[in-house]
């Protein structure tokens, strides 16, 4: 889907880069903030619903990015996440932090494998789908590890097959999106 860019604050952005990071932002929010109170049993339905939306978003983001401060953008993307929530329940530092930790080394894995088959002029499903499953299984080895303070293999495989999963049915919803805008778009022109 591609968008105009506009200049705010004399940096090129794009209306669809503002959404995707808006959308990113509130999904850890929510994210860590319903794990803070809802503790160890929340990580799963989180991790499929919210944490398979993230993977999908960053892989969009990626897209955005390539070559234009991506991991920069990236890093503060999660600082910001992380802040935010503490600045909306200070309760949720612990989770912030390894919210934020388990993102960073995610991001980097999840990064070095869409890469590889970006490389190779794969389809969206293809390299968004093989990254999630880098990123997902940092995520779901260091968070649980973070937040609650032990070794959790049951809640890691969990939380893996969760976030693959959601991420699976995510992609599929933006590239179904992405493929009804293209023909509605198509057939206006």
């Amino acid at each position: 889907m591609g968008s105009k860019t506009r200049s705010i604050i004399g940096i090129q952005v794009s209306f669809y880069s503002i959404v995707y990071v808006l959308l990113y932002l509130l999904v850890i929010v929510v994210s860590n903030i319903a794990i803070s109170k809802f503790g160890l049993q929340a990580v799963i339905p989180v991790a499929f619903i919210m944490i398979g939306f993230e993977l999908v978003i960053r892989d969009r983001l990626h897209d955005m990015w390539d070559g234009k401060g991506l991991g920069l953008k990236m890093g503060l993307l999660v600082i910001t996440g992380s802040v935010i929530t503490v600045a909306v329940n200070s309760a949720a530092m612990k989770i912030a932090i390894a919210s934020f930790v388990a993102f960073a080394l995610a991001f980097t894995a999840d990064a070095l494998v869409y890469h590889f088959f970006n490389k190779r002029n794969r389809l969206f499903l293809v390299k968004s789908n093989m990254s999630n499953i880098a990123g997902a299984t940092v995520d779901s080895i260091v968070f649980p590890s973070m937040a609650f303070g032990g070794w959790f293999p049951l809640v890691s495989a969990g939380q893996l097959l969760a976030k693959v999963l959601g991420g699976v049915l995510w992609s599929l919803l933006f590239a179904a999106i992405a493929y009804i805008y293209h023909r509605v778009r198509n057939n206006n022109d």
